[in-house]
């Protein structure tokens, strides 16, 4: 069954200032993500056309793909890394194994080989891209990366969506919590969300995370835990047939944070989705929910109303 939400059938009479500003603020880092990112590739691709014929050859004779592709892997690999004189060794010694590699003097020679490479096509290039420079590495716990990481996304379908569900559910939940505690909280969720991923990713070598998901997934949370019942209008699609109907948010917040759930149980974190970041914010939101924010809820239930129109 497809299940999207798209409609909270209260609106408040409170402008929601950051949720807009973050939008905007996403929005605006993407589009300087795709104009860096562009940049690289076609840096990639002009360093690749007049790579040396040790190079080129040495690709071809490793995997059966073409040259020019492994070649541009090669530059996005080291490029995206975010510490490309860490991965030339590792790349060294993944090399080292080819017929080829013996010919140019081992792993010595395919270290020096692929490292004039690199330097060459840094000349070119310039800068790292932008979206190397503000993912977060789960080994770093470096707590400016949780931040930048939160507000960068890997396309535009990963951008649109969670803005759309941020927006959602956000607008509704600043009017409650008023500007300053929201802020306080969606900085606890990107801290907290890429911490418990670090920790998650102990003793395995866990790839890269960007996006707000792990946030919106806090912010669905913690609206559910404060207006269980209020009802968001969702098309549904099952099989062949589809309709919209209005369902309560606590269902919503289940069927998403228990889907991941069951998936990160079941298949573990990967796919291209980090499940940990999901199912943590929603774990978080409720923690806050249930020590720091338990009065609110209570005032919500009991005094709130008549600062919300319903509007279905």
């Amino acid at each position: 069954m497809f299940l999207l939400p798209f409609q909270v059938d209260f609106k408040t009479h409170r402008f929601p200032l950051i949720t807009i500003a973050l939008i905007v603020l996403c929005s605006g880092i993407f589009w300087l993500q795709r104009a860096s990112d562009t940049r690289w590739q076609n840096t990639a691709d002009f360093a690749c056309s007049h790579a040396d014929e040790s190079l080129r050859a040495l690709l071809s004779r490793h995997a059966a793909s073409p040259v020019a592709v492994q070649c541009r892997n090669l530059v996005e690999l080291l490029a995206f890394s975010g510490d490309p004189e860490r991965q030339l060794p590792q790349l060294a010694d993944y090399f080292a194994d080819t017929p080829y590699a013996e010919e140019i003097g081992g792993r010595d020679g395919v270290m020096q080989l692929i490292g004039q490479f690199w330097a060459d096509t840094q000349r070119l290039g310039g800068a790292l891209p932008l979206t190397s420079e503000l993912v977060y590495r789960p080994r770093s716990f470096n707590p400016w990366r949780m931040l930048t990481a939160t507000v960068a996304h890997a396309s535009w379908g990963h951008l649109l969506g969670n803005l759309f569900f941020f927006y959602l559910f956000g607008a509704t939940l600043e009017a409650i919590l008023g500007h300053v505690r929201y802020s306080a909280f969606l900085l606890a969720l990107a801290l907290g969300t890429h911490s418990v991923y670090s920790f998650a990713s102990l003793g395995h070598n866990a790839p890269p995370t960007l996006g707000l998901s792990g946030v919106v997934y806090g912010v669905m949370g913690l609206f559910a835990y404060f207006l269980p019942d209020a009802k968001i209008r969702s098309f549904v699609w099952l099989l062949v047939r589809f309709w919209i109907t209005p369902l309560s948010a606590w269902f919503i917040a289940l069927w998403y944070v228990g889907g991941d759930a069951l998936s990160l149980l079941l298949n573990g974190n990967g796919g291209g989705v980090n499940l940990v970041a999901h199912v943590s914010g929603a774990a978080i939101a409720l923690l806050l929910g249930m020590t720091i924010f338990h009065k609110t809820r209570d005032w919500i239930r009991e005094e709130a109303k008549p600062y919300l129109q319903r509007y279905i």
